[in-house]
C-alpha cells in the first residue's frame, strides 16, 4: 500500500514536558519534547495506533481523494486506488476476510475463549468505507474489542486486536492485489480524557486521515492525530467515544494466545513477528483460508536518547550536524517552522524504523550515551506480512513461491529488513539491541525462523530427503556465543529457534545441510555373447585309457592324463 503522509498534529496547545513515572514499561510515554534546541532519536516497533483504521483512497492524475466506496462520486474518474481494511469478527462460516476467534492458553494447556465486546469507533470513523469484494475486501471495520476472563492482566482482562488487511487495484481490472496483512494484540484498560476537540488543522484526538490542498492546488491525503498523551501515559488504541484512550499493558505471564482469521485469499509471501515460541497453521477451507498464529509475547527494549542540543556529547553532535544536512536521518520535528542549519533554532525527532542497517547503526551509535540501556522494554505479540521494499534484496525462492512461506521473529529492537539472506549457503539474520534493560538486567536475546520446507529445498537445490540445520550465534567480533538452539522439520515446516544470547549486534546464521542419497544399484542385466559370423565352440575328443570324453569351448583342451583322439 502507498505510504500515505503521515504528520503528528497536536491538539490545541503543546503541553508542557515533565516526568512521568511509569508503573510499567508499557506506559513510558513517547517524550514531550517540543522546545527548541532538543535533539532525539526513537527506534521501536511501528505503531499500531497509527494503522488503526480502515481507509480507501483513489488516484486521479496529481489528485489523492478518500473514498467512502468504490461508486464515490469523486472518486469515479480515478484511475487506481489502495486501501487498508480493518477486518470485523466473522458473522458466519461462510464470511472471509474476518476474525474467527481469540483464545489465550494456559501452562496447563487450558483453552480460554475470548468474548467479542465491541469495536473500537463502532463503525463512526470518519474514514471508514464500505468494501464490494472484489477491488477490496467486503467488509471493513475497526479494531476489536475482546474479554479473556481466563487470562486477566494486571489491568482487568480486557484486550484490543486489530487484523489489517491491505491492498492496491486497477480501476476497470475487478481484482486486487493484497500487499500487506497483520495482526497485533493489546492487553488495554480504559482511560476517559477531556479531548473531544479537532485541533486547528482538522486533527482529532484520535488518527484519521482529511483531504488537503498543496500549494500547487492538486488534493493530497494527510494522516495525523493529536498527541495529548505525549509525556503523561501510552494509548494503544483510542476511541471517538469519550475521546477514550486504550491504555497499554503487560501480558500476564504463562499464556500462549491464539488468533485464527478466515482470508478470501492466502497472503503471499515471509512475515516477521514480536512472537516467541509461534506456531503457525495454514488451512484451506470450502470457504476461504483459515490462518491461526499462536505464541507467547515478548519484552522488545526501546531505544531512546534526546537532549538540548549543547549538552550532548561532542560525537552526538557532530553526528547530528552531519545527518541533517545530508538527510541520511528523519527531520521530523514538534515546531511548524524550524532552521534546520541552526542547532538552537531547530526541534529535531527522529523516529526510526525499526528494521534495516540504518536501524542497526543507531542501535551503536547512541549505545554509549544511554549507558547501553534500553529506556523500556514493553509486551509484544504481533505478525505482520513483508512488504515489496523490504524483499527487494530476497533471494528469488522468497519471491516466486506463493503462500505463505514462513516467519521471522525476535525480541531484538532493530533487525534485518527482509528475509534472513541466503549467501554462501547461510541464512544470516542481523539484530542490534542496547545490552541492558531498564532495570539492569542483561538483555536475553531469541530468534524464531518458521520456514516451509519447499522454500528451504528451494534456496539450497535440495531433494525431498530430510533435512539438518545448525543454528549459530555469532558476536560482533567473530566469536561463536553460547546459545540454546532447537531445529526440527514437521509437517512440511521448518522450525528453528536460538535463545539466550546477549547483546549489542550478534547476527544469527542458519546452515541447511542434507546427506547424499546413494542412488540405487541397477538392476542385472542378462549379456548375450555373439561369435564373430561363421565361427562358434569346437568340440573335441580326448581319451585315457579306453575312458574318452568330449571337451567343447571356443578353444578347448584335454584334461590332464587325456590326450587328444585324431579322428
Amino acid at each position: 500500500m502507498k505510504k500515505l503522509l503521515y504528520v503528528l498534529f497536536i491538539a490545541g496547545v503543546l503541553f508542557p514536558s515533565h516526568t512521568f513515572a511509569a508503573t510499567e514499561d508499557e506506559q513510558w510515554p513517547l517524550p514531550n519534547e517540543s522546545e527548541y534546541g532538543h535533539h532525539s532519536v526513537l527506534v521501536q516497533d511501528n505503531q499500531a495506533l497509527n494503522n488503526s483504521y480502515s481507509i480507501l483512497t483513489t488516484y486521479e492524475g496529481s489528485n489523492n481523494f478518500i473514498c467512502n466506496s468504490i461508486k464515490d462520486p469523486k472518486c469515479a474518474n480515478s484511475t487506481r486506488g489502495d486501501y487498508r481494511a480493518l477486518l470485523p469478527v466473522c458473522e458466519s462460516e461462510v464470511d472471509v476476510d474476518c476474525i474467527v476467534s481469540l483464545e489465550a492458553i494456559n501452562a496447563k494447556g487450558e483453552i480460554s475463549p475470548g468474548k467479542f465486546i465491541q469495536y473500537t469507533y463502532n463503525n463512526a470513523h470518519p474514514n471508514r468505507f464500505e468494501g464490494d469484494g472484489i477491488y477490496t475486501p467486503l467488509h471493513a471495520s475497526d479494531p476489536s474489542i475482546w474479554s479473556l476472563e481466563g487470562a486477566s492482566h494486571s489491568f482487568g482482562s480486557e484486550y484490543g486486536l486489530v487484523v489489517s488487511l491491505s491492498g492496491t487495484f486497477q480501476m476497470g481490472e475487478k481484482k486486487r492485489t493484497e500487499s500487506s496483512f497483520s495482526i497485533s494484540l493489546f492487553p488495554i484498560s480504559r482511560l476517559t480524557t477531556e479531548y473531544t476537540q479537532n485541533d486547528v488543522n482538522g486533527y482529532a484526538n484520535y488518527p484519521k486521515c482529511i483531504e488537503r490542498y498543496s500549494s500547487f492546488g492538486n488534493r493530497f491525503v494527510g494522516c495525523g492525530g493529536g498527541a495529548q498523551e505525549f509525556g503523561r501515559y501510552r494509548c494503544a488504541l483510542k476511541m471517538i467515544e469519550s475521546a477514550t484512550c486504550l491504555l497499554q499493558h503487560g501480558f500476564p505471564e504463562g499464556f500462549r494466545f491464539r488468533v485464527e482469521v478466515r482470508l478470501a485469499n492466502e497472503p503471499t509471501g515471509m512475515f516477521h513477528g514480536r512472537l516467541s515460541n509461534p506456531t503457525i497453521e495454514i488451512s484451506p477451507k470450502p470457504v476461504g483460508t483459515t490462518i491461526s498464529v499462536e505464541a507467547s509475547s515478548m519484552r522488545v527494549p526501546i531505544l531512546y536518547s534526546g537532549d538540548q542540543f549543547e549538552n550532548l556529547p561532542s560525537e552526538i553532535q557532530s553526528y547530528w550536524n552531519q545527518c541533517l544536512s545530508d538527510g541520511s536521518c528523519r527531520g521530523n520535528s514538534r515546531q511548524i517552522s524550524n532552521n534546520w542549519k541552526d542547532p538552537k533554532g531547530r526541534n529535531v525527532q527522529d523516529y526510526a524504523l525499526p528494521f534495516g542497517e540504518r536501524a542497526l547503526k543507531l542501535i551503536d551509535r547512541f549505545a554509549s550515551s544511554v549507558k547501553d540501556t534500553s529506556v523500556a522494554a514493553p509486551g509484544s505479540w504481533n505478525i505482520k506480512m513483508l512488504e515489496a521494499d523490504q524483499m527487494e534484496s530476497a533471494a528469488q525462492c522468497f519471491k516466486t513461491k506463493r503462500g505463505f512461506l514462513g516467519v521471522v521473529s525476535t525480541n531484538s529492537t532493530s533487525y534485518s529488513e527482509g528475509p534472513p539472506l541466503f549467501q554462501d549457503g547461510t541464512l544470516t539474520y542481523k539484530l542490534a539491541s542496547l545490552h541492558f534493560l531498564p532495570n539492569g538486567e542483561v538483555f536475553r536475546g531469541r530468534y524464531d525462523l518458521i520456514l516451509r520446507s519447499d522454500v528451504a529445498r528451494c534456496l539450497y537445490g535440495f531433494s525431498s530427503a530430510p533435512i539438518s540445520a545448525s543454528v549459530s550465534v555469532i558476536t560482533a567480533d567473530g566469536q561463536n556465543q553460547v546459545a540454546t538452539t532447537v531445529v526440527s522439520e514437521k509437517n512440511n515446516w521448518l522450525h528453528l529457534s536460538a535463545a539466550g544470547f546477549t547483546f549489542s549486534s550478534p547476527r544469527i546464521e542458519v546452515r541447511l545441510t542434507q546427506d547424499s542419497v546413494p542412488l540405487p544399484k541397477p538392476a542385472a542385466t542378462p549379456s548375450t555373447t555373439f561369435s564373430p559370423k561363421g565361427q562358434g565352440p569346437k568340440t573335441i575328443t580326448c581319451a585315457k585309457g579306453k575312458l574318452k570324453k568330449k571337451i567343447t569351448g571356443e578353444n578347448p583342451k584335454c584334461p590332464n592324463g587325456y590326450k587328444g583322439v585324431v579322428k
